[in-house]
């Protein structure tokens, strides 16, 4: 009689946690249900609760995942991961936070707002400026020719790449799945070595410069995605143009110091970070990285600028 009551207790204890993620999944299913356009393919694929705590001692608020990853007083918010078909019968996949109403009962909002599921699209102007604060030379221009690429980081429905070319000052890039993404342009009819060799006294510093904007935005954005394969180079490597960057264009820099901390970088880096984006020796023409987000069923407009000063 024991060990049945033994038992008898471990399946009730089992159904109720099933029946608490049943519940979940399904106030979660029935908020993306009535965004989607097929609301019969939504998947929920997991979920977690996190709960907001207070921290007496510092005195300020946080938040930690449920322990027991079910809806308490102190839930805050719930982070999981949907799928559904859009209107060209393709799976998509979105990681989405929802933020709960005061009853706990249902929510108020999302993040990002729209978790639609269907394909957006690109547009925008790309435009140069270069300036010699020295000489007062000065030149700008649309970006024509130049090559643009963008990468998803952030859909789970395997990488896909989009590419395409500035015309009459201007891009645009269709039938796009929403999410993040990273956006690459460059311009190889515009050689920065020959803009500031022929403007300004010291190309190489200015061309370290250029070199330190990639690195920027590589340990910005890309760490988390891509990694490194040698972190130790790559924090070696960036230490020495915040010095470069530091002492001004006053010292003298050689071809090679140039070459020889892009190969470092490149070493450094993930190489399908390389590959992804077809990196070659990038930093010697007009380039500009961007991380973007492309938004559902509406057009997303992003304008580029390159502004660049040297002296």
């Amino acid at each position: 009689m024991k060990y049945f009551v033994i038992i008898l207790c471990s399946i009730s204890l089992f159904v109720s946690c099933k029946s608490s993620d049943d519940k979940i999944e399904d106030m979660l299913s029935e908020y993306v249900k009535k965004i989607v356009k097929n609301p019969n393919s939504v998947d929920i694929h997991k979920f977690q609760v996190y709960d907001k705590v207070y921290n007496s001692k510092a005195g300020i608020v946080g938040w930690d995942k449920s322990k027991n990853n079910t809806i308490t007083g102190k839930s805050d918010y719930i982070i999981f991961l949907f799928s559904a078909k859009n209107s060209d019968g393709i799976e998509i996949f979105r990681e989405v936070s929802v933020y709960f109403d005061k009853t706990k009962k249902t929510f108020k909002s999302s993040y990002p707002e729209n978790i639609d599921i269907e394909n957006g699209n690109l547009s925008g102007t790309c435009k140069y400026y270069f300036g010699n604060l020295l000489t007062n030379w000065q030149i700008q221009n649309y970006c024509n020719d130049a090559n643009i690429t963008i990468m998803n980081v952030d859909t789970l429905g395997g990488r896909k790449k989009h590419i395409t070319t500035v015309q009459n000052g201007t891009y645009e890039v269709n039938k796009i799945i929403p999410g993040k993404y990273f956006f690459k342009l460059i311009n190889y009819s515009i050689n920065l070595e020959n803009v500031y060799g022929n403007y300004g006294n010291k190309k190489n510093y200015f061309m370290l410069i250029e070199i330190k904007k990639i690195m920027d935005f590589y340990q910005i954005y890309c760490r988390e995605l891509y990694g490194y394969s040698d972190k130790k180079l790559f924090d070696v490597t960036l230490k020495k143009l915040e010095t470069f960057s530091g002492e001004g264009n006053e010292t003298d820099f050689f071809d090679n110091d140039v070459t020889d901390i892009w190969k470092d970088f490149k070493k450094s880096v993930n190489h399908k970070f390389i590959d992804d984006f077809d990196i070659e020796y990038d930093y010697r023409y007009l380039n500009q990285f961007d991380n973007i987000s492309i938004e559902p069923s509406t057009p997303t407009n992003h304008n580029i600028y390159i502004k660049n000063f040297f002296f």
